[in-house]
C-alpha cells in the first residue's frame, strides 16, 4: 500500500524547518527571556525577533543576546523568510556541533586514565619522549598509549586529535600530589 505524502503549501519549504527557528513578537514575550541562552526551552533554536517599536537599543540588545535577526513591523516577507532560513542553518550547525561534542565525550570516556594523560600531553604538542619524561614512563610505552588513543578516538592524524581536544575543551592539570588529572 502506498502512502500519500502531503505536499508542502508553505513558501520556501518553511514547514521543513519546524522547531529550528522561533519567531517572537515583542507583544507575546519579552525578548530577554526568549533570546537568552540560559532561559531557552529549545536550546539550539534560533530566534528571530519582531517588533513594532523601532527603538535601536531594543534591536541591539536582542542581537547581542543571540537573536538571528531583529525585524521591524510592517514585515517584509522576503526579509522574514531570509531570517528564518539563516536561523535554520545556524540551528542545524549548533545541533551538529553539540552532537559531535557528545560523540567525542563518549569516546573520551572510553580512554583509560593513562590514555587521557597521553591524549592531553600530545595534543599540547609534546613529543613522545617528552610525554614519557612527564609521565615517568618510556617512549615505547607512550607510543603504545598514543596508538590506543588514536584508535579509540577514531583519529586519522595528530591534527585530527588536536581538533578533537579543542572541541572537548578540557584542561590538563597537575594535582597537588603530583598526579595528573583532567578538568
Amino acid at each position: 500500500m502506498r502512502r500519500s505524502h502531503r505536499r508542502s503549501t508553505a513558501p520556501y519549504g518553511i514547514d521543513e524547518l519546524a522547531g529550528a527557528v522561533v519567531v517572537f513578537d515583542e507583544v507575546v514575550v519579552s525578548f530577554v527571556v526568549a533570546v537568552s541562552p540560559e532561559t531557552r526551552t529549545v536550546p539550539f533554536a534560533s530566534i528571530v525577533f519582531i517588533s513594532g517599536n523601532s527603538e535601536l537599543s531594543l534591536g541591539m540588545h536582542a542581537m547581542r543576546e543571540g537573536a538571528v535577526d531583529f525585524l521591524e513591523k510592517p514585515l517584509d516577507e522576503e526579509a522574514l523568510v531570509g531570517s528564518i532560513i539563516r536561523g535554520a542553518e545556524l540551528t542545524r550547525k549548533r545541533f551538529a556541533e553539540h552532537a559531535q561534542r557528545i560523540e567525542l565525550e563518549g569516546r573520551f570516556r572510553e580512554l583509560t586514565p593513562r590514555e587521557r594523560e597521553v591524549f592531553a600531553l600530545i595534543t599540547r604538542g609534546l613529543l613522545n619522549k617528552q610525554v614519557g619524561a612527564e609521565l615517568g614512563t618510556t617512549e615505547r610505552t607512550v607510543k603504545a598509549h598514543r596508538e590506543h588513543v588514536m584508535i579509540k578516538m577514531r583519529a586519522d592524524s595528530l591534527a585530527g586529535l588536536v581538533r578533537m581536544s579543542g572541541i572537548l575543551e578540557f584542561q590538563f592539570t597537575r594535582t597537588q600530589s603530583g598526579q595528573h588529572g583532567m578538568n
